[in-house]
């Protein structure tokens, strides 16, 4: 037998019409009402013939000549695809498995649940420092915007002048070098993060006699593209030497920012180099500083704006050999006269450091002693790593 659906004009009090004065003896389990209250708001209800629940208006209402058993319980509203014109209160849980339309607004009271993603939102905040810290709320465009700005305010470019996620190098042929991917500030005609996600193959073209060639951020070009997406027509390289901006935190000619510096050689050659450290340049083939007996200051071969090369320095077990960092005035020991258990030199013996060495600003150290140098190679400065 098909369930019937009633209709009421309020809910108890035993006016006529109203879903307390249908009779019990007309019911069947499972039947429906509509029932709309006082304040015109409607309910839904379901007739329990076992219920014996006492009656809470407008929860669950008991007929008018219920005895032992029979209640209208108000009941939720399941609906695949529902649509509500004008206002509409629901007090109680809407399962909602299709589209729900509502043409003037859907008011909520108690929470918005998501099973998929196990999240109930209970609410919609408007709070410029979302000092809620709920994971029951969401928050509006403006309240959002208003955060983001606050916590950023005072955050700008020029405060990451020198960043840099530096390149690598890597030598191709005598005069084409493959830069890694990287990032760099740049404060050109504009200022802003410059990047490059692939390798970049890049020909020197401004290659001398046995002299060094320096790589920049060509800021012209940079500016010409108008993004900071950087390709090789972003890029020139020059004879003409950096220097230290202090504002900029970089080394710059002009608006141009140098990232490299690479030395030729007598057939205007860039030197086979491997560059496997962030900032080292290692020659592959080492140069002789100087050999013999060693007394004054050494020159290396770098930029002038290096600080630091790295050295080979040999000897017979029979010399002390110091090294004075950047001519400080300071010597420390590299090597020191060792003898065999007799007292005797061992002559036959050799010592070999590699070493970081410091510099001065005339790219020179000391090292004092009978000894041979060879540079390795070279150090980039902060700025250009």
């Amino acid at each position: 037998m098909a369930n019937k659906i009633f209709g009421a004009i309020g809910l108890i009090g035993g006016a006529n019409g109203s879903l307390d004065t249908v009779k019990i003896s007309t019911l069947s389990d499972g039947d429906l009402a509509i029932a709309v209250d006082s304040n015109e708001e409607a309910h839904i209800y379901r007739f329990e013939s076992s219920s014996t629940a006492a009656e809470s208006s407008p929860q669950a209402v008991r007929p008018d000549d219920y005895a032992t058993a029979g209640v209208w319980i108000l009941t939720d509203l399941s609906a695949e695809d529902l649509k509500i014109y004008g206002d509409a209160v629901i007090d109680g849980a809407l399962t909602q498995t299709g589209l729900l339309t509502a043409t003037t607004g859907v008011d909520i009271t108690g929470y918005l649940s998501f099973d998929a993603a196990g999240v109930q939102l209970d609410a919609i905040k408007d709070e410029d420092d979302l000092v809620s810290d709920s994971n029951t709320a969401i928050a509006t465009q403006r309240s959002i915007k208003a955060y983001v700005d606050s916590v950023t305010t005072g955050v700008t470019l020029d405060m990451m002048a020198g960043f840099t996620v530096p390149t690598l190098f890597t030598y191709y042929d005598t005069n084409t070098i493959i830069l890694a991917p990287a990032r760099y500030h740049h404060d050109g005609l504009s200022e802003q993060l410059l990047k490059w996600d692939a390798n970049l193959s890049y020909d020197m073209v401004s290659l001398g006699v046995s002299d060094w060639s320096y790589l920049y951020l060509d800021d012209s070009a940079i500016d010409t593209a108008g993004t900071n997406i950087i390709s090789t027509t972003q890029l020139i390289d020059t004879n003409t030497e950096p220097t230290w901006s202090d504002t900029k935190l970089g080394y710059y000619s002009g608006g141009d920012k140098c990232i490299g510096a690479f030395l030729t050689n007598a057939s205007s050659q860039i030197i086979k180099f491997v560059n496997k450290e962030i900032g080292y340049i290692e020659w592959a083939d080492e140069i002789e500083i100087d050999s013999g007996v060693l007394s004054t200051s050494l020159t290396f071969t770098a930029p002038s704006f290096c600080k630091q090369v790295m050295l080979n320095v040999s000897s017979q077990w029979t010399t002390t050999v110091y090294y004075d960092a950047a001519d400080l005035g300071t010597d420390k020991f590299l090597f020191r006269n060792r003898h065999d258990d007799n007292g005797d030199n061992q002559a036959e013996s050799f010592n070999s450091l590699v070493f970081r060495a410091a510099i001065n600003s005339s790219l020179q150290c000391t090292i004092t002693g009978v000894a041979k140098v060879d540079q390795w190679g070279y150090f980039l400065p902060k700025g250009m790593i």
